[in-house]
């Protein structure tokens, strides 16, 4: 790998470490959503999460390539499994 290639993948994972701050950040009551998820069965917690992030909004096709929004959904659906 050149240096240029290391220092882009640097980039980027520091630029995926900020974006998921910010997600994490949007969560109001950690303890509270941790109580209220554990009540629930995980696939119905990952249909919820699923319907709230609604991957089919059209204001993310203005903000990000569909291969992009393809592959976030492919990633929430694998990691929610």
């Amino acid at each position: 790998m050149t240096d240029s290639a290391v220092n882009a993948s640097f980039t980027q994972a520091r630029g995926d470490r900020q974006d998921l701050i910010r997600l994490l950040s949007c969560v109001e009551d950690p303890r509270g959503l941790a109580r209220d998820e554990q009540m629930k069965s995980s696939e119905k917690v990952a249909a919820d999460i699923e319907a709230t992030l609604d991957f089919g909004d059209p204001i993310f096709a203005t903000l990000f390539p569909i291969a992009v929004l393809e592959q976030a959904r492919q990633a929430f659906r694998l990691l929610a499994a």
